[in-house]
C-alpha cells in the first residue's frame, strides 16, 4: 500500500467517523518492527531480540506513511525492540516509557521454538539448568492495561486544555500479545468471525488466533460519557452500581492490522 492510500485509510476512512456528542480516545497501536526471534520464528516474550534489518525498514516506512498524522500523547513500551521502533518511527517525538505495555511473559517457552510446547519447554530448562521466566495469563496482561488504558482515558479533559471533544489521539508501540488482549476484551464482538478471540494458553496462539503483523496499525476508538470524565473510579463505580468503566465505555475498531503492504488480517 502507498504512503498516500494508507494515509487516506488513516485520516478519512472509517477510523475518521463521528462518536457523537461524547469525548473519544483514538488509540493507534502498532507492534514494533520485525525482531531475530520474529524472523526465526522464536517465542521471545520479555527476553531481549533486537529488530532485523527488515524490521527498520518496515518501521521507517510506516513513519512516511504516519508523518502528516498528529497524535496527541506518544507512548511506547519500555522494552528495547518497541523503543526503537518508535525512534524510528517518528524520531522527532517525544514518546513516554511504559512498563504496562510490556509483551505477555511466556514462561518456559522464551528463546525456544514456537512450536515447543510449555510442558517441553519446561523440561528442557530443567535439564539445562535455567531459571523459568515469568508467565503470564490473558487476566494478568489485561489488569496492567486496563489500569494504563484507564489513566489515559481520565486523562482527557487534560490533553487539549480542558476541550473535551478533542482531537485526543494517542500513537501506541507496543506488541502482538498486547494488541491481540486489547481486541479481545473491547472488541470480540466485532472482530471478523473465522478469528478465534477466546483467552491465549500457556501454549501461546493457536492458528485462528488474531495474528499481528509487525509495524501493523490497529486503531481502536474509545467513547466516553462526558459526565463521567469529572467522577473518580470509586465514585464511578457507586453511580454506575458496581460496574466498571469498560461497562460504561464503548469501543469501536476502525482498522485492523493495516500494513504498509496491505496485509490485512482477514
Amino acid at each position: 500500500m502507498s504512503k498516500e492510500s494508507l494515509f487516506s485509510r488513516l485520516m478519512f476512512g472509517k477510523s475518521s467517523r463521528s462518536t457523537g456528542k461524547n469525548p473519544f480516545m483514538r488509540l493507534f497501536f502498532v507492534r514494533h518492527g520485525e525482531t531475530e526471534a520474529n524472523r526465526d520464528k522464536i517465542a521471545a516474550g520479555r527476553m531481549h531480540s533486537p529488530l532485523t534489518e527488515n524490521g527498520i525498514q518496515q518501521a521507517k516506512a510506516l513513519g512516511v506513511a504516519l508523518e502528516n498524522l498528529a497524535f496527541q500523547r506518544y507512548v511506547t513500551s519500555d522494552m528495547e525492540r518497541a523503543r526503537k521502533t518508535a525512534q524510528l518511527v517518528s524520531p522527532s517525538s517525544a514518546f513516554s516509557l511504559e512498563s504496562r505495555l510490556r509483551e505477555m511473559g511466556k514462561g518456559a517457552r522464551e528463546g525456544y521454538p514456537k512450536v515447543m510446547m510449555h510442558e517441553d519447554a519446561t523440561r528442557m530448562r530443567n535439564l539445562e539448568g535455567k531459571t523459568i521466566p515469568l508467565l503470564e495469563s490473558d487476566d494478568q496482561v489485561w489488569e496492567r492495561v486496563s489500569d494504563w488504558l484507564i489513566e489515559l482515558l481520565v486523562d482527557i479533559p487534560t490533553i487539549n486544555k480542558g476541550n473535551f471533544m478533542g482531537p485526543h489521539s494517542a500513537l501506541v508501540i507496543t506488541h502482538a500479545g498486547i494488541i491481540r488482549t486489547v481486541c479481545s476484551r473491547l472488541l470480540s464482538g466485532q472482530m471478523p468471525k473465522a478469528i478465534d478471540t477466546s483467552r491465549v494458553g500457556v501454549n501461546g496462539t493457536g492458528k485462528n488466533h488474531l495474528s499481528i503483523p509487525n509495524c501493523s496499525v490497529t486503531i481502536i476508538t474509545i467513547s466516553v460519557p462526558r459526565e463521567i470524565l469529572t467522577l473518580s473510579l470509586e465514585d464511578i463505580e457507586r453511580k454506575y452500581q458496581g460496574n466498571t468503566i469498560w461497562d460504561i465505555v464503548t469501543a469501536s475498531l476502525d482498522e485492523l492490522t493495516l500494513t504498509t503492504n496491505n496485509t490485512v488480517c482477514k
